[in-house]
């Protein structure tokens, strides 16, 4: 058997695992990014310590309104046509 990648989750066996934040907060990169500091922006793609995921229209997380492309990442349902004149 495959050891579990998050010891957080070790004990519970549900794929599609429903959680909450309990501590929010701000830490400091880790080695390969710590570099210059003249680049880092509020949104960063780069987190360590994040093992988890959102996924867009799952649980109470809502999906992207008015999206035409990539729904299905961004959790929206595909429009209505307009009715027929």
């Amino acid at each position: 058997m495959r050891k579990s990648v998050s010891p957080a989750l070790s004990t519970v066996q549900a794929p599609a695992l429903k959680g909450v934040a309990l501590k929010v907060g701000i830490t400091k990169p880790k080695k390969p990014n710590s570099g210059r500091t003249e680049k880092r922006q509020e949104q960063e793609s780069r987190l360590s310590g994040v093992r988890y995921h959102l996924v867009r229209g799952a649980g109470d997380l809502g999906g992207v309104g008015n999206r035409a492309t990539s729904r299905s990442k961004y959790g929206t349902k595909k429009p209505k046509k307009a009715a027929a004149a």
